[in-house]
């Protein structure tokens, strides 16, 4: 993803579904949706994002993660990509800048 430049991070507390937006990432003239991996209600909230969104890109899984989720189904293996997997579909995705 290019530089991110703006966040607009998930509601605390509240529930999505599976694949449903739960915020944006704006990089250059491109606004991108952030996708709920599973069902869950957003118990945590990241806000060095918002006022650093540049974490996004150079920490994802540490100090640029997004939210803590609370999964309300347990999630299914099946339906879960490995870090392996994440990575091929993130270079195969057309979708994906």
């Amino acid at each position: 993803m290019p530089d991110c430049e703006d966040v607009l991070p998930p509601n605390l507390g509240e529930t999505y579904t599976e694949h449903q937006s739960i915020g944006v990432v704006s990089s250059g003239a491109r606004l991108l949706d952030i996708w709920m991996p599973l069902t869950g209600r957003i118990i945590n909230i990241n806000l060095e994002i918002v006022s650093n969104p540049g974490l996004i890109n150079s920490d994802p899984c540490a100090a640029g993660r997004v939210a803590e989720i609370k999964p309300l189904d347990p999630p299914k293996p099946q339906n879960l990509m490995t870090g392996a997997e994440y990575r091929e579909y993130l270079l195969t995705d057309p979708r994906v800048p």
